[in-house]
């Protein structure tokens, strides 16, 4: 019998809960950067094993609280949403750090070269909503990935709804093509 995505994320956090958070940060460095979701690759079975294995990761940062593991863990994701399952990946992160926190460590990530970190780390901070986060999310908007440029419009959207000085910035935008 098949096992079921819930039962295979459940099956790597419980093998990497146990670790001790420098063995938990190896086994992260460990997973490879998934594949874009439009990839052949995820016809075959053995790449979503290691989809499990990154958004149990995820998890097992907020049950734990580690904030060192947050950065690899987007470096690794997939561009697109594999059937809307990568926007999992930012729920434990954001249990272990603040949003401040958590924004200084993805701003950086906004410009990063693999369109998948790119792309979850501007959509996670137009969610934090932090001010800091206007300018990294600017420099998006000219990325060569257009998926990362649609998510730095709709994450300069939201931190304009908190923040005026944004809220001027993105008017003055041009229209999306």
């Amino acid at each position: 019998m098949q096992e079921s995505p819930a039962e295979g994320i459940e099956r790597h956090r419980a093998e990497l809960r146990v670790l001790d958070e420098d063995a938990f940060l190896a086994a992260v460095r460990a997973i490879p950067a998934l594949a874009d979701s439009d990839a052949p690759s995820w016809e075959q079975e053995e790449f979503w094993d290691d989809a499990y294995r990154l958004l149990a990761a995820a998890d097992v940062i907020g049950e734990r609280g580690w904030v060192r593991a947050v950065v690899p863990v987007f470096e690794r994701v997939a561009r697109g949403d594999l059937y809307e399952s990568m926007q999992a990946v930012r729920h434990g992160p954001e249990r272990a750090a603040g949003a401040a926190a958590l924004a200084a460590l993805l701003e950086p990530l906004a410009s990063h070269p693999r369109a998948g970190t790119g792309q979850w780390s501007v959509r996670e901070l137009g969610i934090l909503r932090q001010r800091s986060s206007l300018q990294p999310l600017l420099d998006a908007l000219e990325d060569d990935d257009e998926q990362v440029r649609v998510e730095a419009r709709r994450s300069l959207e939201m931190l304009a709804q908190v923040h005026p000085d944004a809220a001027e910035v993105v008017a003055g935008l041009p229209e999306q093509r």
